[in-house]
């Protein structure tokens, strides 16, 4: 489901990204702030949003995003790089070991097509992480 489409903001850093996903998530409704959920958002060849797509809404411990759905969604739209996002409603930002190797394993198919994942950023409350700033990615 694309939240977001054609806003054309540049994103130069993980803080960008989350403040701009900031307002995508405080207009979620309120029964849904303690699910996990998982965005892919697309970038054009200068790092500028095309879209914004809600990939999986899971529940209060995980989400299972398709990879199959995060790539075809960039292929329609020509996005030329991705930044995954997610939550932890735990307010735990730490990366798991899931979340490194579902990373790691979009990064490796994506590439095989022509996109780049350039991140994934994972938010908890007022914390985040950034898998590519951590060197995990």
């Amino acid at each position: 489901m694309i939240i977001k489409e054609a806003t054309l903001e540049r994103i130069g850093s993980p803080t960008e990204t989350v403040e701009m996903m900031k307002t995508i998530i405080n207009g979620r409704p309120e029964e849904e702030q303690h699910r996990e959920y998982f965005y892919s958002i697309g970038l054009n060849s200068q790092n500028k949003t095309i879209y914004v797509d809600l990939v999986t809404l899971g529940d209060i411990n995980e989400c299972r995003p398709n990879l199959r759905e995060i790539l075809s969604m960039a292929l329609i739209k020509h996005a030329s790089s991705l930044i995954l996002y997610h939550n932890h409603p735990d307010k735990t930002n730490k990366a798991s070991d899931e979340d490194v190797t579902f990373t790691k394993r979009c990064i490796g198919v994506a590439k095989e097509i022509g996109l780049n994942i350039l991140d994934h950023i994972i938010i908890a409350g007022d914390k985040y992480t950034s898998l590519r700033v951590e060197g995990l990615i």
